[in-house]
């Protein structure tokens, strides 16, 4: 028998006594092989969003796909979400036979958060508050050091220096955790690792929640 069992957290897999009164231990406690979904390719989101244009009988440059992409990260929902909103504001400021220049895509996608509720809503409730509930709290902070650093990649020292009241192994675990879901990305340069927010979506979120003076004190000198 094989049992497969999808959750955006492995809490079942990894909680052994759970916090309830007179709740048994977990019966599956490390039972599970545990993997993490990536975020979608530029190749997959292109074709995902080309086969739901396609259905709906529109058609999408790529180069707007791409800039689809980029600002979501790869994040599926936040894509289609993205794609949707473009969709209806190009409707209504164009006539189905003009064209837009990227430049103007590119715009419209940065002030995405201005107009659509979704995605405001998705931001809040499904990432952000999550990692709240989860007392994420240095997870928290490095993406706030991230999204107010105007998208500058961040190397490991460069954080251990940031967040120097933390251990260096805290901050390790909040990298991985970070990483498990998807909200940090990381790129090798030899020996060393540097890290960017995975959503830029998020980022332009988090930044709207700051005022400009504690957006200065959590950037990166």
């Amino acid at each position: 028998m094989t049992l497969l069992v999808a959750d955006v957290h492995p809490d079942c897999n990894r909680i052994n006594h759970w916090p309830h009164a007179k709740a048994s231990t977990n019966p599956i406690f490390g039972f599970f092989h545990e993997i993490f979904l990536e975020p979608f390719s530029l190749e997959e989101t292109v074709t995902m969003l080309k086969d739901i244009g396609y259905l709906m009988g529109v058609e999408i440059d790529e180069a707007i796909l791409s800039a689809i992409h980029a600002e979501s990260g790869g994040h599926p929902f936040i894509s289609r979400q993205l794609t949707s909103f473009l969709f209806r504001r190009v409707s209504d400021a164009l006539g189905s036979d003009d064209n837009l220049a990227l430049s103007t895509v590119k715009n419209m996608l940065s002030r995405a958060l201005y107009h659509s509720a979704t995605l405001k809503e998705y931001c809040n409730q499904s990432i952000w508050t999550d990692l709240h509930v989860r007392a994420a709290c240095l997870e928290m902070d490095i993406l706030r050091t991230l999204a107010c650093s105007g998208g500058r990649s961040a190397s490991t020292e460069a954080l251990i220096e940031k967040f120097s009241g933390h251990t260096e192994g805290d901050l390790v675990n909040a990298i991985l955790k970070l990483r498990e879901s998807c909200v940090l990305t990381c790129e090798e340069q030899g020996v060393k690792s540097f890290f960017r927010a995975g959503i830029p979506l998020l980022s332009r979120w988090i930044v709207m929640n700051l005022s400009v003076h504690e957006q200065c004190e959590w950037m990166l000198p």
